[in-house]
């Protein structure tokens, strides 16, 4: 008989890693009815709200409809509804991240993860990919959903899935901060009250920034939501705000710096070792 040896890993732990997601997509599928039924429901209760309150565009004069009840030529409907599908990813993402983190420490779960073979990298990872993989499931359900109250014209479909991954990306890393940073869940309602909800509400999604002062457009260009919402309301609609180019850019140096305090709080052991 051969003696009994440490199993050898590569460069990465590949098995720790899918390990890691599968428990995570687990956990999303035991709780899909809230996971899924949550975004899907709270979305079509936005647009039908915003149906029944936004009376059908009159006539276009310049691109603008008599009463205002058009944007840059496109019925308000869809003009929203790209808007209702990046608010639907933003917020799956970090829910898919902040609360599977905290719950973990509050458990005493993530002490296990602290001794298993993963380097930080790896335990980010195992967190972080089941929340994107979470989003995009549930943003692709939310618009398939909205084609009951619009037709889209699609421009660019690649810009469209690579800027939701992006924000997927932001938001899953942004929750496993939170989850982190929180000693309990009043802590992590705190942060979704006055980070998400703000980052989300405030990000044009469900309002024209041309209308707003010039102060306040100013200011809207440093959301990077915003940036996301513009970029994937163009590669739907056609219709941009503001300068598209500077989403996946912007999203991008955002989750990688990110990810980056990320693991460097990881490998420290921030909160996560007594």
């Amino acid at each position: 008989m051969h003696p009994l040896t440490p199993r050898r890993y590569g460069a990465v732990n590949l098995r720790g890693c899918w390990t890691l997601y599968r428990r995570g997509m687990a956990r999303f599928w035991r709780f899909s009815w809230h996971s899924l039924g949550g975004p899907l429901i709270s979305s079509a209760m936005f647009l039908a709200i915003f149906a029944l309150a936004a009376p059908q565009a009159g006539p276009s004069v310049d691109g603008d409809a008599v009463g205002g009840h058009a944007v840059g030529g496109l019925p308000v409907m869809l003009f929203l509804a790209p808007g209702v599908v990046v608010f639907s990813l933003a917020i799956s993402a970090f829910k898919g991240t902040a609360v599977p983190v905290l719950d973990d420490k509050l458990q005493g779960t993530v002490g296990d993860f602290l001794m298993a073979p993963l380097s930080p990298g790896e335990l980010l990872l195992g967190y972080v990919l089941p929340a994107v993989s979470q989003a995009v499931i549930s943003a692709v359900l939310v618009a398939v959903m909205t084609l009951a109250f619009v037709d889209y014209a699609p421009v660019n479909l690649a810009l469209a899935g690579g800027l939701a991954l992006c924000i997927a990306f932001f938001f899953a890393l942004l929750g496993a901060l939170v989850g982190l940073w929180a000693d309990k869940w009043e802590h992590y309602g705190a942060a979704e009250t006055f980070l998400l909800m703000p980052l989300s509400f405030l990000s044009g999604s469900f309002f024209s920034v041309t209308n707003l002062s010039a102060g306040w457009r100013d200011l809207m260009a440093f959301n990077p939501v915003f940036l996301a919402v513009n970029g994937f309301r163009f590669s739907l609609t056609g219709y941009a705000e503001a300068a598209v180019w500077p989403a996946p850019l912007v999203l991008s140096v955002l989750f990688l710096a990110l990810g980056g305090l990320l693991w460097r709080l990881l490998a420290r052991g921030y909160k996560l070792r007594p």
